[in-house]
């Protein structure tokens, strides 16, 4: 409505403007590579329509490009390749040390070792279910050494026995993929010491196109 674009509307007793986001997040997670599609009501050029939006966002919104696309075209979700996320992982062993960065190595090769990585939870009706999560994960990484003894910097901010993790995940035409919380889940049975998650952040979506 600030913005005074021509935005396309649902129809009903409680229209709703037209906009399809990508993939949406978890809450309490930040984003910072999201893409949306938002149907108008005549044709635009994308970087006005850019322009007029970036205008009355709150600061910490940036409109980073604008395309238009056929509203033919498959939707958005069917487009998403694989999601880049970054997440702290703070280890809390209920005695003894806390683990050191070969741990933290041998954990993740582990991961990206195996056959299967099974995770089990609900259906949408409640029921249980379990599925090999395996061919998502595509890439696991500390971050700038944050698992080296003396690490300092805002990575290493957690104090001793954490790190900054990168998780690269597959996203299928269904829109499935890896959460970090899972992947905190793999490693806290490979650690053999309970994780705390925190710092959770989705760098960027990416693309088939990109």
């Amino acid at each position: 409505r600030r913005s005074g674009l021509p935005v396309s509307f649902s129809g009903g007793f409680h229209p709703l403007p037209r906009l399809q986001l990508a993939l949406p997040l978890p809450l309490g997670v930040e984003g910072e590579g999201e893409w949306f599609d938002l149907e108008f009501t005549t044709p635009l050029d994308p970087a006005a329509a850019r322009q007029a939006l970036a205008a009355v966002l709150p600061a910490e919104f940036r409109l980073l490009s604008a395309t238009e696309v056929p509203v033919a075209a498959p939707s958005l979700s069917q487009e998403l390749e694989a999601a880049l996320w970054s997440f702290t992982l703070q280890a809390q062993p209920p005695l003894g040390s806390k683990p050191a960065p070969v741990d933290w190595r041998r954990a993740i090769g582990a991961l990206l070792a195996a056959d299967t990585l099974s995770w089990r939870d609900q259906d949408k009706k409640g029921r249980p279910r379990q599925r090999d999560c395996r061919p998502y994960l595509l890439d696991l990484r500390v971050i700038d050494g944050t698992a080296e003894p003396g690490a300092t910097g805002p990575r290493a901010a957690a104090g001793e026995g954490a790190v900054e993790l990168a998780l690269e995940a597959a996203i299928d035409p269904q829109g499935r993929s890896l959460r970090p919380e899972q992947v905190a889940h793999w490693l806290a049975e490979q650690l053999g010491s309970p994780l705390q998650l925190a710092g959770v952040r989705r760098r960027l979506l990416r693309l088939h196109a990109c």
